[in-house]
């Protein structure tokens, strides 16, 4: 063979394997979101940024990541910063615990029944209102949420 050609075929191959290095460093290759082109893609956070109260699932280019519980009060929150993703590890407050990606409370609600209530409007215990209705038969409800008999109804 002409020492000509070898040189050519040696020089055509190099510049094949230069193209195809460039062509993998801008695009990630085999590796979706790795590459230049995964670094113009927007990062897009579903919940807004560090919001614990709401699962978020944030995406970038191929790569996506959901919030999650990494313990019974320990949320790993996934966020945007400066078109990075980017997470921490968030400690729920007291009265809270981590269920489904989120911090939620962790207060059951009271009931008419187990506060001892009749009637009335009270605190379910939680930061919520509980309405245990009206007397009936023309009864009046207590200060205490109990029905009394009104001393002037017949029997």
């Amino acid at each position: 063979m002409n020492k000509k050609l070898i040189i050519w075929i040696i020089v055509i191959l190099i510049l094949l394997a230069v193209v195809y290095f460039v062509y993998a460093i801008l695009t990630g290759g085999a590796n979706a979101g790795t590459g230049l082109a995964s670094l113009k893609a927007s990062c897009i956070d579903s919940d807004d940024g560090q919001n614990y109260a709401v699962q978020g699932v944030i995406s970038k280019g191929g790569n996506s990541n959901t919030d999650i519980c990494t313990a019974a009060t320990v949320l790993k929150e996934y966020y945007c910063s400066n078109n990075i993703i980017k997470s921490i590890k968030y400690t729920c407050p007291v009265g809270y615990k981590c269920s489904n990606g989120a911090c939620i409370s962790s207060c059951v609600p009271a009931t008419c029944r187990t506060l001892g209530k009749e009637c009335g409007a009270w605190s379910d215990m939680c930061n919520g209102n509980l309405y245990c209705g009206n007397c009936s038969g023309g009864n009046s409800c207590t200060v205490n949420g109990q029905c009394l008999q009104n001393p002037n109804q017949t029997v």
